[in-house]
């Protein structure tokens, strides 16, 4: 009995040390005499004959790989017009690493000697499918290649089912191959069947009302059929803040003479928002914010904001009314009213604002027209009296955005135009005209290193300088524009200079080492002199936006002791 447990146990240690030896093997391929792309689908067949998820093989599994290698890679570049190949296999070893080396010799490459390529049905004379015939990628004589011969056939009949024929498909779709005569013919029929067009659209049952919602609608009845264009309808509802959620769907199975209904199902958004919020940033010290949002105020979409936020530098009361426009997925006017208090360090002023205004979108820029009528008490010096200033100021801003996601942004760019004036002919107190240019650029090289890019440029004319009211003055310092200084605590000036680079480096994760340099003013005269400031920080890239804490010095003002500096926001 005992004997028997003793070899039972001998076989079993004999077992588990001859799968140890074999797990040992590890195997390469190697492959020489084509070039990609036939070669990296030859290294990617292998892979998922092999299975090979950690290069560990048994040595009757390494024999299989070697002897059924040559196979699999003529399979492998086949698709790419390689029919008469020969491979040459070898294998070598160093220790327990194997490598399997694979030389071929390819062979003359099949060419396309057939090429018949037809459109039948409605759009058997439509110009763009047409066009694209005239212009194909393959051609008599060219080497067979099935990726462009797939290529081919999903762009054909995604121009086909673009230009709204939506039940195209191909009669006939082959290609025939000779091997003893080594020909290619390739025989492609594609069959458009009608034309489809838009039918009437039909909305779910909403507050707002109905005509309101045709002003969303990308098309109009009797236009050829589109996907791209209701995808844009439904993105342009699902834009307007209104929806919960959106779900336009063609009704096909309902279509009549070719013209398909389209049904708009539409879930909305509770009809009033409230927000809060209290945080602390190096700009403003501690801080609350407050915001009510009617989404929509009654059934033509009209809308609602008012806005609060109290700080130690600023205090703000902002409210805006706002109407849809003809096309209100990109247009609006609003009407709206102010009252602020600023803080700077030189002065304070309480300003009261009523305006009127145009929003547009356009692709890749907001344009909005601005009529505002403010009246300001401000004073440059505490110890001073006040002073009293009202202007009626039109003015114009061009903004455009350029980023995937502009809460965490890896390459993108903000850049903004804003000009803005009042003439004492036209009830106001003083004269003037501003022009401001900011810049805002983010790159990322390797990965791993971000380069940030700020500048900002502002000019103004005045005839009596003193009548300038203070809100209308220019200031910078603080984390977003000098740092080292404090919040607005260089300035008041007639012109703005700022410039400023930064460099952040990946810790780990979405952590960021940075290192930056600031240098500007704001100032009466262009030739004084700027200030510098430069620090190391850290960022946190979270998901509501950069974490940014810096460590900066004044290098212009060397009494200036460290700040600590810190904000929370989107990258642009």
């Amino acid at each position: 009995m005992k004997f028997w447990r003793l070899n039972t146990l001998l076989f079993f240690i004999l077992i588990c040390f001859t799968c140890q030896v074999f797990a040992q093997l590890t195997v390469t391929n190697e492959i020489t005499g084509i070039q990609d792309p036939a070669l990296k689908n030859a290294y990617t067949r292998l892979k998922v004959h092999q299975k090979m998820t950690k290069g560990q093989v048994t040595k009757q599994e390494l024999e299989k790989y070697y002897e059924e290698g040559p196979t699999e890679i003529k399979k492998a570049i086949a698709p790419y017009g390689y029919f008469k190949a020969t491979i040459n296999a070898s294998l070598s070893h160093k220790g327990d690493a194997w490598i399997i080396h694979y030389h071929v010799n390819p062979g003359h490459q099949l060419k396309i000697t057939e090429l018949h390529i037809n459109i039948e049905g409605n759009g058997k004379y439509d110009k763009p499918l047409q066009k694209y015939l005239q212009h194909l990628p393959l051609n008599i004589g060219d080497n067979f290649n099935t990726d462009t011969y797939k290529k081919v056939e999903s762009n054909l009949l995604e121009l086909a089912q673009k230009r709204a024929y939506l039940k195209a498909n191909f009669t006939k779709n082959k290609i025939v191959i000779n091997l003893k005569r080594y020909t290619c013919a390739i025989l492609m029929t594609l069959d458009t069947g009608p034309k489809f067009f838009f039918g009437p659209v039909t909305f779910s049952k909403t507050p707002l009302d109905e005509k309101f919602l045709r002003r969303y609608l990308t098309f109009k009845y009797g236009s050829p059929y589109s996907y791209n264009q209701l995808l844009t309808m439904q993105q342009n509802l699902s834009g307007g803040g209104y929806f919960e959620s959106v779900s336009v769907v063609p009704q096909m199975d309902k279509t009549v003479n070719t013209y398909v209904p389209t049904q708009v199902n539409l879930k909305m958004n509770k009809k009033k928002e409230y927000l809060f919020g209290i945080g602390y940033g190096t700009n403003t010290g501690l801080r609350g914010t407050f915001g009510y949002n009617m989404r929509w105020v009654n059934r033509y979409g009209h809308k609602f904001y008012l806005d609060l936020t109290l700080s130690g530098i600023e205090q703000n009361l902002a409210a805006q009314y706002a109407i849809p426009g003809k096309d209100p997925a990109h247009e609006k006017y609003i009407i709206t009213g102010a009252i602020y208090k600023q803080l700077p360090k030189h002065g304070d002023a309480l300003t009261k604002s009523v305006g009127v205004g145009y929003v547009r979108n356009y692709i890749k820029w907001q344009r909005t027209l601005l009529l505002n009528y403010e009246i300001e008490k401000y004073r440059f010096q505490r110890h001073v009296s006040y002073e009293h200033s009202r202007i009626l100021m039109p003015s114009i801003l061009f903004t455009r955005t350029m980023a995937k996601d502009p809460i965490k942004v890896e390459n993108g760019s903000k850049f903004t135009i804003l000009i803005r004036g009042a003439s004492q002919h036209l009830a106001s107190t003083v004269s003037f005209l501003q022009g401001d240019l900011q810049y805002k650029q983010i790159f990322t090289l390797a990965e791993n290193n971000r380069f940030v890019l700020r500048g900002d440029l502002g000019y103004t004319t005045v005839h009596i300088r003193d009548r300038l009211p203070l809100s209308k003055n220019f200031y910078t310092g603080g984390i977003d524009t000098i740092r080292g200084f404090s919040y607005k605590g260089i300035g008041p000036g007639r012109y703005l200079a700022i410039a400023s680079a930064e460099y952040q480096r990946r810790i780990k994760g979405n952590w960021y080492g940075a290192i930056f340099y600031d240098i500007g003013n704001a100032m009466d005269h262009v030739n004084e002199p700027l200030n510098r400031g430069t620090g190391i920080g850290v960022v946190w890239q979270s998901p509501v936006g950069a974490l940014r804490v810096y460590i900066a010095t004044a290098l212009s003002d060397k009494d200036k002791p460290l700040r600590l500096e810190f904000s929370l926001g989107p990258d642009l």
